[in-house]
């Protein structure tokens, strides 16, 4: 792992949860074991996890290209179409979660 995927990682893992407290007064509406009343989140965790998320999508932007070249199976998982092994652009969806190479198999 390269230093700009270890910088990636760790800002990742900044990303905070919503505030819960036995005391719903001092629970963020968002936290899910919370009973706060509303849906908006008033801990602050919404505004910071925006910036952690900026912050990650120019990084990856800086190590694997621009966003256009991931590739999504709709189901939710996304990946850089560059293959490990021979640095092409020629990933493709095998199935939702799989993806291989067209040049390596």
């Amino acid at each position: 792992m390269n230093n700009l995927a270890i910088i990636i990682s760790k800002v990742k893992s900044l990303r905070r949860p919503h505030n819960y407290c036995d005391d719903s007064w001092y629970s963020c509406p968002k936290d899910i074991d919370g009973e706060a009343e509303g849906d908006e989140c008033n801990c602050g965790a919404d505004n910071f996890n925006k910036v952690v998320d900026e912050i990650v999508g120019m990084l990856e932007e800086e190590e694997y290209g621009p966003k256009e070249l991931f590739l999504e199976d709709g189901h939710g998982n996304s990946f850089v179409n560059k293959c490990f092994v021979c640095g092409a652009p020629s990933m493709e969806i095998v199935r939702p979660g799989k993806i291989q190479c067209k040049n390596c198999g």
